[in-house]
């Protein structure tokens, strides 16, 4: 399935699936606790997951992670698997069940998956319309994020793991795994604790586990464990105004 199309039609909710969604979504780190008054609203006049993420666009995370909860139990699971794509027309996507991308993906808007999320190549969001909401683990090659990113389960990648934008987190209920997590003045939380082949040998702005992207001492840190190629893929730091 084209990536574009990504969708997955819902069935009528019944008060028993609300109660259940309520019941069944964690505490979050970060993110505010789901509105459910607003998912119950949006979700009573039907249609598709993307629909009910379109009429939640203005609410935060945590209440489409509450609506990514209820949809589990509106639509049988299933695993869509896809070509990259870049999603940055500004629709949201929505699945429920696991999504595996053969290449890379870019999103510019929300994308949330009742289920897990895997990338085999680099992960990107583009910050601040990108949501990326995951009931369960979020894999790729590499994570780049100027956006927000909430998993259920565990944010995973193989290389690096890299944020940027003050007022934008990558929260995870489980850990946080990488070679090295590299914030720029981003925030990162895991309810399970980091597991990291590199943490920053010098105390840091972003915590003993995060190489803080404009201290020197920590770019050293990391050219001299990864060298330049991988280096270059942070890019330069992001322009305050």
């Amino acid at each position: 399935m084209p990536l574009h199309e990504l969708d997955t039609r819902l069935a009528p909710p019944t008060a028993a699936d609300f109660a259940a969604a309520r019941a069944g979504a964690p505490p979050l780190p970060v993110s505010p606790a789901p509105d459910f008054v607003a998912i119950e609203a949006a979700a009573v006049e039907g249609g598709s997951f993307a629909a009910l993420v379109r009429r939640l666009s203005p609410c935060h995370c945590g209440t489409l992670f509450g609506a990514a909860h209820l949809a589990r139990r509106l639509a049988p699971a299933r695993t869509v698997r896809s070509a990259g794509a870049r999603l940055d027309d500004g629709a949201p996507r929505a699945l429920v069940g696991d999504l595996e991308v053969e290449g890379d993906l870019s999103v510019g808007a929300a994308l949330v998956v009742a289920g897990n999320l895997s990338v085999h190549g680099v992960l990107r969001d583009a910050g601040p319309a990108s949501r990326i909401v995951v009931t369960g683990h979020v894999r790729a090659g590499h994570i780049d994020s100027s956006g927000r990113i909430l998993a259920g389960g565990d944010v995973a990648a193989r290389g690096l793991i890299h944020g940027e934008r003050h007022d934008d987190a990558l929260e995870a209920l489980g850990t946080i795994r990488a070679r090295a997590v590299v914030g720029d003045e981003h925030r990162f939380e895991a309810g399970a604790g980091f597991d990291v082949e590199q943490r920053p040998l010098h105390a840091g702005a972003c915590g003993e586990y995060v190489f803080d992207r404009r201290d020197p001492r920590h770019m050293d840190q990391l050219l001299t464990a990864f060298g330049e190629q991988w280096m270059q893929r942070l890019g330069p730091p992001a322009t305050r105004s």
